[in-house]
């Protein structure tokens, strides 16, 4: 008899994800386009100290595989800055608080000043918030993959494992697979960057974790921001 196990998708193999076009500080003002996805009504959007616990494993290997992706380019590795990393922070708190207020899984390059977590229309808007003066690119996307149970979370190592896996996915797997994006990764002239990721349980648990158990599904909003 088969394994049913075997069927399942691994962990942190993507379920839904989705891009939207690339913002280059060369167009410093291309409108940045909207996309949603429907949350279903039963389902809420929630945060908790593991899944900020995650976010904070997920940050250093999204900027580790973004470099390595670079150097496998011929390209030189792009400078950790701290004023973009807080940039980057302000457009991801904005996308997962955003979807969780409409119940839909939202991406878009521009806020919107009525939003409660505005911080700036443009990616370059966002960065001189945050206290640099410099016209920036971005990437963005969400994904919702498999969870993690509680007895995972506390685990040190399934957790750095688990964050290792979503940095790579979002780099590899589907930055790389849009033309734009993998451009903005590629950038010669870029120096620095800075990456934030926000991530929230979804409610579902359909979603099975390492151990096989049923965990909450969960959504990651992933964000890049460059700069010369």
């Amino acid at each position: 008899m088969t394994n049913p196990f075997t069927l399942l998708l691994p962990l942190f193999l993507s379920i839904t994800s989705m891009v939207i076009p690339a913002i280059v500080p060369l167009v410093p003002n291309l409108p940045g386009k909207f996309s949603a996805t429907k949350i279903p009504s039963d389902l809420v959007i929630s945060r908790d100290e593991n899944t900020s616990a995650l976010e904070k494993k997920v940050r250093p290997w999204l900027l580790y595989f973004t470099n390595q992706y670079r150097k496998a380019n011929g390209l030189d590795t792009l400078r950790y800055d701290e004023c973009l990393v807080k940039a980057a922070g302000f457009h991801a708190t904005y996308l997962i608080n955003e979807s969780r207020k409409t119940q839909q899984f939202k991406l878009v390059h521009h806020e919107e000043e009525k939003s409660e977590w505005f911080k700036g229309k443009t990616p370059s808007d966002r960065a001189a918030t945050a206290g640099c003066q410099k016209y920036c690119g971005e990437n963005a996307l969400y994904m919702t993959v498999a969870g993690l149970t509680n007895a995972e979370f506390a685990k040190e190592q399934v957790l750095n494992e688990s964050a290792k896996k979503l940095a790579k996915t979002m780099v590899y797997d589907q930055w790389h697979n849009s033309k734009p994006h993998r451009e903005n990764m590629l950038t010669k002239t870029y120096t620095s960057m800075g990456v934030a990721v926000s991530i929230g349980k979804t409610g579902a648990s359909n979603t099975f974790s390492l151990s096989g158990a049923q965990a909450p599904q969960l959504v990651a909003f992933g964000v890049q921001v460059f700069a010369f």
